[in-house]
């Protein structure tokens, strides 16, 4: 795998003032493109913003938009809130499978200052004969969270997985009537897990992204000496297999902090189901000239549904008294020879704070 690109910006902003309002922010772009020769390219793009205003709104935005050769995610996020504790957030997200099937989700939801909200959801399917989205399933509920009148937290967590390893497995293909044999063969196995969960002040839900790929793949290469026609040649037989196990998907969920009275906090949420894709790869060749044998074959990429069911997560630690409204803190463990990497950092906010001036 090569990185082609990587490209990010920070800009801070003020915008005009209006009716006496001024607003502060900032705003970020990140893009990243790798290159792989047997699955193909993939690329993903972050644009995200955050402002505040004089007059205690809020307003977060965020899309997403993740490529690769099995298909596409994207998702598009707004998040808004008012001095008065009203709020509401609207999230589309976009999915396209290998066989070109596009699907769309919109969920829309309103909260009144007394914590009474209000969730509507559409699901709708590409038609390319009409043009257009068509209905495929939908509903609403009703249901009561924490007023935003009351101190609540904001933050973020995140987990990493990580592994990285190849093993010579001496496991070669059996070959006759070759002298001076040389054989190596290699397994490898890489993971990259990532699941992040942001939770605004805007809110009780946060948003939850979680993005998998697990890559398993093997090489092998024999070389020697054939002889034939009072002459000697050289033989070789090489070849290699890959199978990438790769999704993407984010929505909202709940992310709990909660602090005893003696001091400790503890920090849960779920990351949701995530669907993906296998593909499977390979390629065999052989030369040797004694048998008249020259030839070169590839198989794939072979694509099959795959999942990954939900994810619990939970931190816990102590609250530091000197700064009570705040945790944060690390936790990093090994599970074989992959390492999982734990990340938090959440501070009570109170309704309206003051902005900064940038």
């Amino acid at each position: 795998m090569v990185l082609i690109a990587m490209a990010g910006m920070l800009s801070r902003a003020v915008a005009r003032p209006g009716a006496g309002v001024t607003w502060y922010g900032e705003s970020s772009l990140e893009s990243r493109m790798t290159h792989d020769p047997q699955t193909g390219d993939t690329q993903d793009i972050r644009n995200k913003s955050e402002q505040h205003s004089s007059d205690c709104q809020d307003l977060y935005s965020e899309q997403t938009n993740h490529a690769d050769p099995n298909g596409f995610h994207d998702s598009d996020d707004i998040d808004w809130s008012n001095d008065k504790g009203d709020s509401a957030y609207q999230q589309v997200t976009w999915n396209r499978d290998p066989n070109g099937n596009v699907t769309r989700r919109t969920t829309t939801s309103w909260t009144d200052p007394d914590g009474n909200r209000t969730t509507v959801w559409i699901d709708e399917v590409w038609d390319p004969a009409s043009g257009k989205y068509k209905w495929k399933n939908g509903g609403s509920r009703r249901d009561k969270v924490p007023p935003l009148s009351e101190p609540h937290w904001s933050g973020a967590i995140t987990v990493t997985e990580t592994l990285n390893d190849v093993s010579n497995s001496g496991d070669c293909p059996g070959v006759a009537n070759v002298f001076d044999l040389q054989c190596s063969a290699t397994n490898s196995v890489s993971i990259q897990g990532l699941i992040t969960a942001r939770l605004r002040p805007t809110g009780p839900e946060a948003l939850i992204t979680r993005k998998y790929r697990h890559t398993t793949g093997g090489q092998y290469s024999v070389t020697g000496r054939v002889r034939c026609n009072q002459a000697w040649h050289g033989f070789k037989h090489e070849g290699n297999s890959r199978v990438t196990e790769e999704g993407q998907t984010s929505e909202r969920g709940g992310v709990s902090v909660s602090v005893n009275t003696d001091g400790r906090y503890e920090i849960k949420f779920r990351a949701p189901e995530l669907q993906g894709f296998s593909t499977t790869t390979g390629s065999d060749s052989v030369s040797n000239p004694c048998a008249q044998i020259n030839r070169s074959d590839s198989t794939g990429p072979w694509r099959t549904p795959t999942s990954w069911p939900v994810y619990s997560v939970e931190v816990s630690g102590q609250v530091d008294p000197k700064h009570a409204d705040s945790v944060s803190g690390q936790r990093v463990r090994q599970m074989g020879k992959m390492t999982e990497t734990i990340t938090w950092s959440f501070t009570k906010r109170p309704r309206c704070p003051k902005p900064q001036s940038p």
